[in-house]
């Protein structure tokens, strides 16, 4: 029973003059009172209690569904004026946002990486995408040949500004990694910088293919790799491996850029990773490939030269046949000058490869020996029809075929002194013959 029925029924036993007197709000009241006086006949209700019991009553108060009331809606009238005009004043100026090209640029490449599922690049990424691209173009049209990581190694120094840094690859015969070319460290340096296979723990970690930052205290592993001089001035090394099939085929080392607040290792490691599948590629099909065509021939041990030569007049001798010997110089070599201004080819490098071209081209029929850099003795004991222009053609060859930079090839080659001499013709003994040679 409702608030309001149960006040009706009491109220129909009151007076007419009660009820004309007082209205249903005053009846609510009475009730309230006198229920609440059979409990605490002291109390007066509180004005909350007086609230929830009309809304109580209000919401028992059904409203048949059939009914329906419409309301009107009242416009009011716009507090402010619609328009500039109806204030009599002029509309202000528009003046958009200003927004930079760089912002935009910057946007748009977001969203493209975003919509192709790669991570957005830093925001201060200082390698524009399009010059990535053409150094890359550049790269894959280098002709392949054992001088190959030397030119990869211009191009990448002058377009990240490496500043003292060195490309080092694998010298099987010494089972080191080795400077092939160079920027900015001393002679001591460069003799010393050959960093034999499980040096150290973050030179092995090369093998995962991570760029290896090493800073502080962990400087100290590659100090015997430095003159003193340059290691004082060292102050974090970067590692970056090149792998191809499996092989970790050269280190970049950098140990100073130009740009040092700028590029951060984030930025190096990104700027690799673009290129280490052309690059390890390169260098693989460059120097690994062709080499695998050479024999491996450990170098002559030159404790003696007069006992080398001495051993094979007896051989020659022993078969009946001549013997041929020949000294080979190359100039270009011992020009020190000229390979520091004109290229960052390590010389030595250079002279390595050569002697392993000798080797294997002569083996068979005679033997090389490594006099000093630049210079090489051959001497040819089996061969039955000698004949040293044929020899020197074949050479020719050989080194157009390894070497496939023009200018190298060309200042290696016009760069050789010849002379030559046969036992017995031109002397009875090892003294006689070597006299003319060196």
């Amino acid at each position: 029973m409702g608030l309001l029925q149960k006040a009706d029924r009491i109220t129909e036993k009151s007076s007419q003059k009660s009820t004309k007197r007082y209205g249903l709000l005053h009846k609510t009241l009475d009730i309230l009172y006198q229920s609440d006086r059979e409990t605490q006949k002291t109390r007066l209700l509180t004005q909350e209690e007086v609230d929830h019991a009309l809304a109580k009553s209000i919401k028992n108060h059904q409203v048949p569904r059939t009914l329906n009331i419409e309301r009107k809606t009242v416009a009011k009238k716009p507090s402010v004026p619609l328009t500039w005009n109806e204030i009599g004043k002029e509309a202000p100026e528009y003046r958009p946002p200003q927004i930079e090209n760089e912002d935009i640029n910057r946007a748009l490449a977001a969203n493209k990486e975003a919509s192709e599922g790669r991570e957005t690049t830093h925001p201060e990424e200082p390698f524009d995408s399009g010059k990535i691209e053409s150094l890359i173009s550049e790269i894959e049209r280098i002709p392949e040949g054992l001088e190959t990581p030397v030119l990869l190694f211009s191009k990448i120094r002058d377009f990240i500004g490496i500043r003292k840094g060195a490309i080092l690859l694998y010298d099987p015969l010494h089972m080191v990694f080795a400077p092939w070319s160079s920027i900015g460290y001393d002679e001591t340096t460069l003799h010393r910088l050959r960093i034999p296979l499980g040096a150290n723990d973050s030179f092995n970690s090369l093998a995962d293919g991570n760029i290896q930052l090493i800073e502080a205290d962990t400087r100290n592993e590659y100090k015997n790799y430095f003159s003193n001089r340059e290691f004082s001035l060292i102050e974090k090394i970067i590692l970056v491996p090149m792998i191809h099939k499996n092989k970790l085929n050269a280190v970049f080392l950098i140990t100073q850029l130009d740009n040092e607040e700028q590029l951060t290792i984030q930025h190096m490691s990104h700027f690799f990773k673009t290129l280490d599948k052309t690059v390890s590629k390169k260098i693989y099909d460059a120097r690994e490939e062709k080499l695998q065509l050479l024999k491996e021939l450990k170098p002559e041990d030159l404790q003696s030269l007069k006992s080398l030569v001495k051993k094979d007049i007896l051989y020659a001798k022993s078969i009946n046949a001549g013997l041929h010997l020949f000294t080979m110089h190359f100039k270009t070599l011992t020009e020190r000058d000229y390979w520091e201004k004109e290229t960052t080819i390590d010389r030595f490098r250079i002279d390595e490869d050569i002697a392993r071209i000798l080797r294997s081209l002569f083996s068979g029929i005679g033997r090389v020996i490594r006099i000093k850099t630049g210079t090489y003795l051959v001497s040819v004991y089996k061969a039955r029809n000698y004949n040293f222009t044929l020899i020197r053609d074949q050479l020719k060859y050989n080194l157009d075929f390894f070497f496939r930079d023009l200018e190298i090839t060309k200042t290696l080659i016009e760069g050789i002194d010849y002379r030559e001499k046969n036992y017995p013709q031109n002397g009875q003994n090892e003294e006689e013959i070597l006299a003319g040679l060196l």
